[in-house]
């Protein structure tokens, strides 16, 4: 449950891992549980540290992992889960590529914001403070963009990995992950930690 890869970002990997089978019956048997199909596809990559992603492109869980670590890991499960919450939140789905699409058009326009920023700063003599102010108000952009767009479908992920195994195991989960920023699609982990808590009936 560490960020993820979406929409067909997968991990740079290339070799198989070797509990490969033992993941993929994994994932197929979590897809069973939450009540999906098992047609998916399922990739396990030898990486430094776990990390996961779901391609809607064509619907494969990828599962990256150390070499040391195998499919009886608490943390691939959960990885797994989220994944899978990510594949089978229908309002998800269905919204994907309209997200998708609001989020890179946001995402060229802050960034040309900070190009025009900087180049009226330059032409204009605004002077550095200018500048300052523009800049903040293009990450402030950048961040409500995350918020208005990403962030929501990783705490609809989280709450189906709540679903599938526990909300005490979620938490464990997400406690592994590094305290600060690593990916800015995803939430904070103190965040992702807190809206767990709070969900109620699960």
């Amino acid at each position: 449950m560490t960020p993820s890869l979406r929409n067909a970002k997968k991990p740079a990997g290339t070799a198989m891992h070797p509990d490969h089978a033992a993941v993929e019956a994994l994932a197929h048997r979590l897809a069973v549980q939450a009540g999906q199909d098992t047609s998916l596809s399922v990739e396990t990559k030898i990486r430094p540290r776990l990390n996961g992603g779901y391609s809607y492109r064509d619907d494969t869980v990828v599962v990256a992992l150390p070499l040391e670590s195998d499919a009886s890991d608490p943390n691939v499960i959960a990885t797994i889960a989220h994944e899978l919450g990510h594949r089978g939140e229908p309002d998800l789905l269905i919204r994907n590529r309209a997200l998708g699409r609001t989020f890179e058009i946001g995402r060229v326009a802050v960034s040309l914001l900070f190009i025009v920023v900087g180049i009226a700063a330059e032409l204009r003599g605004w002077g550095p403070a200018a500048a300052i102010v523009g800049c903040l108000t293009a990450a402030f952009l950048w961040l409500y963009l995350l918020g208005v767009v990403k962030w929501p479908r990783e705490y609809a992920a989280d709450t189906y990995v709540v679903r599938l195994i526990g909300k005490e195991a979620t938490i464990a989960n997400l406690q592994t992950l590094p305290a600060g920023w690593v990916d800015f699609d995803h939430p904070p982990r103190r965040f992702r930690i807190n809206a767990v808590r709070k969900l109620a009936g699960i």
